[in-house]
């Protein structure tokens, strides 16, 4: 009998779907304010389900948290993305914690950050968890992360969010040895990007400049990193194709091809989905992307197969 890979994951998909049912999101978590945390009082007792803001070196984290019932080893550490444009300004209210619902479907403790840029400058739609020049807040996030994993007794960190948000979670996992970044259609080269004109215009921060963070130079933090990055990318998003993600590959020496290809500590996932830059995922095939990040599964005709279905299936 011939393995019908299409029909093995469309299967997959409908349970776990059906599991899902009984694990819906409870919204009441967000209404649970857990109060301001200094970095040196972070502890176990005061980690908890709910809404608080982690402050450090003056920047404060807005975090929603959802800790996994028992004693899991893993934290999966979602960014949020840019916000969305309206006539009046933006049509999100901050702070915004992207994929929160999406707890039910990780295998482990969630973390979910806002950017404090949006804080800072309210007219920036983009902010890549940049900081200023001499504060990058992608370090201080990652100090945050490792202090709560430490309390928690979590070894295995993962770093997780697409776009702007994509770009934060490699830069995160590259600062911290060991862990992994997901990244779905990420900016990978700022100075190329069409926002970084207007970034630097609210900002005074040029992205063409060197940067002793290395913020402008993801493809150094990679190459120079022992931890695992997957970056997934949709055919049809051909700008972040076309200025970042075919830039970036050729500056690693990377070739990747449609459907899943690997290089040292770099995954990619080439996927072809109506829908552009913001084709993201759902949580039913969300499981299948987190399990890039682990070395063990790397069916490469599970992925091509998943890569054609993938439009079938809606957020």
């Amino acid at each position: 009998m011939t393995f019908n890979i299409s029909y093995y994951l469309s299967e997959n998909l409908k349970n776990f779907s059906k599991f899902d049912e009984g694990r819906l999101a409870n919204k009441g978590l967000l209404a649970i304010d857990n109060g301001v945390i200094g970095y040196d009082d972070i502890d176990t007792a005061k980690i908890k389900d709910g809404v608080s803001i982690y402050q450090i070196a003056g920047v404060q984290f807005h975090c929603f948290t959802k800790l996994k019932e028992g004693q899991s080893k893993k934290i999966y550490v979602l960014l949020s993305g840019g916000r969305t444009p309206s006539k009046n300004g933006f049509s999100d209210t901050l702070p915004r914690f992207k994929r929160w619902s999406f707890y039910t479907a990780f295998d482990g403790n969630v973390l979910v950050f806002d950017d404090p840029m949006y804080f800072n400058h309210p007219k920036l739609a983009v902010g890549w968890f940049f900081g200023t020049k001499q504060c990058s807040y992608i370090d201080l996030l990652v100090k945050v992360v490792s202090k709560i994993a430490l309390a928690l007794n979590c070894t295995d960190i993962c770093f997780y969010g697409s776009s702007s948000g994509g770009f934060a979670s490699l830069c995160a996992a590259a600062k911290l040895n060991k862990s992994r970044g997901i990244a779905i259609n990420p900016q990978l080269l700022l100075k190329n990007d069409w926002y970084a004109t207007r970034f630097k215009e609210i900002t005074n921060i040029d992205l063409s400049d060197n940067d002793e963070y290395y913020r402008n130079d993801l493809n150094y933090l990679v190459a120079n990193s022992d931890s695992k990055f997957v970056i997934i990318q949709n055919l049809t998003d051909a700008k972040t194709v076309r200025e970042h993600f075919i830039p970036f590959c050729r500056n690693m020496g990377l070739w990747p091809k449609y459907g899943l290809s690997e290089f040292q500590n770099v995954k990619t996932f080439v996927y072809n989905c109506q829908g552009g830059h913001v084709a993201y995922e759902n949580k039913k095939i969300l499981p299948f992307l987190l399990r890039l990040a682990y070395p063990e599964f790397n069916n490469e005709q599970i992925y091509i197969s998943l890569s054609d279905i993938w439009s079938d299936y809606k957020k």
